[in-house]
């Protein structure tokens, strides 16, 4: 069951809203006695590299639940890089490491199958009374709250500068890969700021992104309209400054503004997406 992007939260009585962490998309099975398994969004098993996962334990026979893996940091605030890391690793010694110094938690929004019974079919306020029945919140499972305000949740989220909000009909069922519409909605909480292009990269497409007139790098920009990208390659040609086999480097002189969700580690603008550009 996927996502339709949405700018703001819907409202009415017949709609639910949650925290959007900031993780990536997991179901987990669980087999009373057999252990469990992660699954990415792409059926990609991933549960070797969690193996603290193993401790968790249902009131169920067997279960299969969906939910978001993520790793919190220091703040308590779900870390992408962190996660990220801990999916990416390969090598026992270093997720046996990573498990002990980046634990995960999986946060678990709904129940697809309970004790051998398929309840995707069920209306979602169902299938959340069966989460809250079948999961036991250890350090390494929890259930998504859920509201009843989305605009209230949603402006919470952003003064905790976290990823967004999801917003599901109380009476949606679950459709496996599918986007229904008016269903599932995601509303992101982006940051925008203003940075210079100074730099096309060659082997895949990117722009260089920097501020203070080329002296501070921002990081790379992938998320560009084809019409843009045609624009400023015409007007690129005038400001080429040097290349090396990587980059085409250019006066900085043209600004866009950007959004982006969030800030790496370094302070750099997480996946930066072309909004428009900036010419005053």
């Amino acid at each position: 069951m996927l996502l339709q992007p949405s700018p703001i939260p819907p409202s009415g009585d017949d709609w639910w809203h949650s925290v959007k962490f900031d993780g990536f998309r997991c179901t987990l099975h669980y087999v009373r006695g057999q252990g469990l398994r992660l699954w990415t969004r792409h059926l990609t098993p991933c549960h070797l590299q969690f193996p603290e996962i193993q401790g968790i334990t249902l009131n169920a026979a067997n279960a299969v639940l969906d939910g978001e893996m993520i790793c919190l940091d220091e703040n308590n605030t779900p870390c992408w890089e962190d996660v990220c890391a801990r999916l990416n690793t390969s090598k026992a010694d270093s997720i046996k490491r990573l498990s002990q110094t980046k634990p995960c938690l999986f946060m678990a929004f709904d129940a697809l199958l309970v004790d051998g019974r398929d309840i995707t079919r069920k209306p979602l306020i169902e299938r959340i009374e069966h989460l809250n029945k079948v999961v036991v919140p250890s350090d390494h499972i929890a259930v998504v709250d859920n509201y009843s305000d989305g605009e209230q949740l949603f402006q919470a989220t952003k003064k905790l500068q976290l990823e967004g909000i999801v917003s599901k009909k109380k009476g949606s069922i679950y459709t496996c890969n599918a986007r229904p519409q008016n269903t599932w909605y995601k509303i992101k909480n982006y940051t925008y700021d203003i940075v210079e292009v100074a730099g096309i990269r060659k082997n895949s497409f990117g722009w260089l992104l920097t501020q203070d007139y080329g002296n501070k790098y921002v990081g790379v920009c992938e998320f560009v309209p084809p019409q843009e990208r045609v624009a400023f390659s015409r007007i690129s040609k005038q400001l080429i400054k040097k290349e090396d086999k990587n980059y085409i480097y250019l006066d900085p002189l043209i600004r866009c503004q950007i959004k982006f969700q969030g800030r790496t580690k370094n302070g750099h603008p997480r996946t930066p997406s072309f909004v428009k550009f900036v010419f005053d």
